[in-house]
């Protein structure tokens, strides 16, 4: 028999995968208590709320991505994220018949024109911060999920944040290899898209295999989190993506030459500078603890980390073996080779 206990038991020790891997083990471990028909794991930069790792089998297509999305940043649908992050629930159903679902377009235009009868939605959060959501899916047709699976998936909100967590911080802080130029996507107000060749080459780098195979729908749907983050903002948005062998930087902003509501974005290894935060992030690193990494980063002996911090030299060995502890190293120089 199957218990919540087990299932969390599982997610802490998922090992180390690729993201379909990942999301496939995930997916069948949840599976044990709550069948699905499909699922779509999306994680989130801890820093900026964007959008940083979407897995998906079985689930929405990618040309679905951008009128998720729009639904989503209107906030009006039911089971939104703010909701389920600001609100006492972490899980909601749709797809149950119940009269507050009459007027909901997630349902009933954009379920019902990808095959789906019913979605379970939950955020996944640990110790206060959202690490991402993961949306169950059933086909039209198939039995509705009930309150009670809704209630599994509420309880299985902290260790699959923690199992997401894990993965993600999984991946050593580093560019990734291959040596290609930035990239530079605009997006125009109508949600036009146009990509340089270097462009396109990165956001290849997000999509399972075969790349080559993937239509302009997949290549683009990991941008449209980061877009509608900078329109709602008015100003730059971020997010730090695990791709591969290292990470990526996602940078948009307003592109006032291509007219109101367009936006420009640059994609590019992510410096050490711009990961820190999030990977600080990912592995709970302390402000203190960041404070101390960032100094050790730049070479600075414990001694001198201590003047420039104001600390004792105890105190700043105390953060040091509490960052070797968190990202799993054993000394200074394993962890200055993991940001090599």
């Amino acid at each position: 028999m199957h218990t919540l206990e087990s299932v969390a038991r599982a997610m802490s020790a998922l090992p180390p995968a690729t993201p379909a891997e990942f999301g496939a083990e995930l997916s069948r471990q949840v599976a044990r208590l709550i069948p699905h028909d499909g699922y779509q794991l999306r994680g989130l930069d801890p820093g900026t709320g964007v959008g940083c790792l979407v897995v998906s089998e079985g689930g929405y297509r990618a040309a679905a991505a951008r009128r998720l999305e729009i639904n989503e940043c209107g906030g009006r649908d039911l089971h939104s994220l703010a909701a389920l992050t600001g609100g006492d629930r972490r899980a909601g159903i749709l797809g149950t018949g119940a009269i507050e679902e009459r007027h909901s377009v997630r349902l009933h235009d954009i379920m019902a024109a990808e095959g789906f009868g019913s979605e379970l939605r939950v955020a996944l959060i640990h110790a206060g911060v959202t690490r991402g959501t993961l949306t169950l899916l059933r086909g039209r047709g198939s039995r509705p999920f009930s309150a009670a699976e809704a209630g599994h998936a509420e309880r299985l909100s902290a260790p699959l944040a923690v199992g997401l967590k894990r993965f993600v911080a999984g991946r050593r802080p580093r560019p990734p290899g291959g040596g290609l130029a930035p990239g530079v996507v605009v997006v125009e107000a109508d949600d036009t898209v146009r990509a340089s060749a270097g462009g396109r080459a990165w956001l290849s780098r997000l999509l399972p295999p075969p790349p080559a195979e993937a239509g302009d729908d997949a290549l683009f749907a990991n941008l449209w989190s980061l877009v509608y983050a900078a329109r709602r903002a008015g100003g730059e948005a971020l997010t730090r993506i695990p791709a591969g062998g290292g990470w990526l930087a996602m940078q948009a902003q307003p592109f006032e030459a291509a007219g109101p509501g367009a936006v420009v974005i640059t994609i590019q290894p992510a410096s050490a500078d711009l990961l820190l935060p999030a990977f600080a992030s990912w592995h709970d690193i302390t402000p203190a603890e960041r404070a101390v990494l960032d100094q050790v980063r730049r070479g600075l002996p414990a001694k001198q980390i201590a003047t420039r911090l104001l600390l004792s030299p105890h105190t700043v060995n105390d953060h040091l073996k509490s960052i070797y502890r968190k990202t799993g190293v054993t000394g200074r120089d394993e962890l200055l080779a993991a940001w090599a």
